[in-house]
């Protein structure tokens, strides 16, 4: 797993408007410049905060992640606890 390359996406997501809207445009772009495995890939492509969580990603950066991506908080805490 590529923890780090999660977290230095997220923080740059974070920090970054205009990579912001190229994530929202086309993620694939965006993704491809990190070194990230299959399983991390496919939970941001899908905004899977549980399984981000369960990976370890940083919570502040995924809640921050979520948030941009519109997902509701309720389906948000929902997947962290794993329901």
């Amino acid at each position: 797993m590529s923890l780090y390359q999660v977290d230095k996406l997220l923080f740059q997501l974070f920090n970054d408007l205009e990579l912001q809207e190229k994530y929202k445009r086309d993620a694939g772009e965006v993704l491809q410049r990190f070194d990230l495995h299959d399983s991390e890939l496919k939970a941001l492509r899908e905004v899977n905060a549980g399984e981000l969580y369960r990976m370890g990603a940083h919570t502040f950066l995924l809640w921050q992640f979520a948030r941009m991506m519109d997902l509701k908080p309720a389906v948000y805490f929902k997947q962290v606890r794993g329901e």
